[in-house]
């Protein structure tokens, strides 16, 4: 009987602290893309873009971009990856782990085409 107890106690206990409910913490990232790197046809990772928004390591990050990644215009118009040229400015989300490299390296959640000038 003791035994059951305290087995029961350890599950409970178990589940509580792994049902922590902790929203993840979004970030937001806006400049200009400066880089793009393009994976194989049928990769889960499309490629990777550098955004700068000054000259410093710390104005600069580069973006994974993955299958799951949200790529839309300002409308939310949904568009493809190659929408992401070379001098376009973009509004990234990112959140989760990251390389704290110079420049940082985050995957990103989405990437929103900022409108043309």
């Amino acid at each position: 009987m003791r035994l059951a107890l305290f087995l029961l106690s350890l599950c409970v206990t178990l589940v509580a602290c792994s049902k922590q409910s902790t929203a993840p913490n979004v970030a937001t990232f806006a400049g200009t893309i400066t880089a793009r790197s393009v994976a194989g046809a049928n990769a889960a990772h499309l490629g990777s873009i550098l955004v700068v928004a000054g000259p410093a390591c710390g104005e600069q990050i580069a973006f994974g971009i993955a299958t799951d990644t949200r790529l839309v215009r300002y409308d939310h118009t949904v568009v493809p990856f190659d929408s992401l040229t070379l001098g376009r400015g973009v509004l990234v989300q990112y959140s989760g782990l990251g390389a704290m490299s110079c420049p940082p390296q985050f995957g990103a959640d989405v990437v929103t085409l900022e409108p043309t000038r």
